[in-house]
């Protein structure tokens, strides 16, 4: 795939590791982070083009943590992902910068596809 760093963010250390799994079968580099904060006082030291973001997940959560990284000046993809099938909290996401947004009973199949997407191909 490409080279450049993916964040995974969820606060179910299953989901990372799934979604960890299939970064990894598709030689996609990755980092997980159990937190929107943990992300956000990582990311000036990384070079992370993409992140899956978890849209609920306890302290800080995603929306919240989509706007502090567009306030922070990030340009790279930011992919919103959640259980809830919610139309509104969708429409949120995107108003706030995020570029897409996926549930996550499709999270594993559409992986590739949002790869292929928002990543530059090396």
């Amino acid at each position: 795939m490409s080279s450049a760093l993916v964040a995974i963010v969820d606060d179910d250390p299953r989901i990372q590791e799934l979604l960890g799994a299939e970064l990894a079968d598709l030689d996609q580099p990755h980092c997980s982070f159990s937190s929107g904060e943990a992300l956000l006082a990582e990311l000036e030291n990384s070079q992370v083009q993409l992140v899956f973001l978890d849209v609920l997940m306890p302290g800080m959560g995603g929306m919240q943590c989509l706007q502090q990284l567009r306030q922070r000046g990030y340009q790279g993809a930011v992919v919103m992902f959640s259980a809830l099938n919610d139309a509104e909290l969708k429409q949120q996401a995107e108003a706030a910068g995020a570029n897409g947004w996926l549930l996550k009973a499709a999270l594993f199949d559409d992986v590739q596809t949002v790869l292929k997407r928002y990543l530059p191909q090396v």
